[in-house]
């Protein structure tokens, strides 16, 4: 019994240390829609229909 909590032990310190030394991963959105042109929202230049969250998402992206 102690040596299955030394063990146990020993297991839940690696994996502390694992997640504190992982890579953080950009965000990835996809965004799928039917009959729509890229020119057809804001961050493209597109005036017709109003985007602010795409517009905010294209501004604070990466380049």
């Amino acid at each position: 019994m102690k040596i299955l909590h030394c063990l146990f032990l020993s297991l839940l310190a690696f994996a502390a240390t694992a997640s504190i030394h992982a890579k953080k991963t950009p965000n990835l959105v996809v965004i799928f829609i039917d009959d729509m042109g890229y020119a057809d929202i804001g961050p493209f230049g597109a005036k017709a229909y109003p985007t602010p969250h795409l517009d905010r998402m294209a501004k604070e992206g990466r380049k």
